[in-house]
């Protein structure tokens, strides 16, 4: 991490990689997205980080 993180806010930069797990899904009607949800899971990035003890 390199600069601010909008999920950890107050921790500083840690140089380090970060990686997390995401679910994206689309409702398509008449060859468009119109609608679109995302689920993210942050914890084992905040744990790597330091952020969150386990």
């Amino acid at each position: 991490m390199v600069g601010p993180f909008i999920f950890a806010p107050g921790v500083s930069p840690t140089g380090k990689q970060v990686s997390f797990r995401t679910a994206d899904l689309y409702r398509i009607a008449n060859n468009k997205i119109v609608e679109h949800w995302d689920v993210v899971e942050y914890l084992n990035m905040l744990q790597d980080l330091g952020v969150v003890l386990t």
